[in-house]
């Protein structure tokens, strides 16, 4: 239960950030190779991971997950 609260509060946080922030982060975030995207991901606060993610293919996500 704690990680939905924390996902649902990851979530109005990103709401926060303009739409053109977040596609411009992920424009960048995607010049990066895979390797240099997760320890980027790993650095980033949590509400901007997951609002970059979700601008991404799932099987981009997927294969940063891998």
């Amino acid at each position: 239960m704690a990680v939905m609260n924390f996902a649902a509060q990851a979530v109005t946080t990103t709401e926060n950030l303009a739409q053109n922030d977040v596609l411009a982060v992920r424009n960048a975030f995607l010049k990066y190779n895979i390797d240099e995207q997760a320890k980027l991901l790993a650095k980033m606060p949590i509400s901007e991971a997951i609002a970059v993610l979700h601008e991404c293919p799932l099987r981009h996500v997927q294969t940063l997950l891998d």
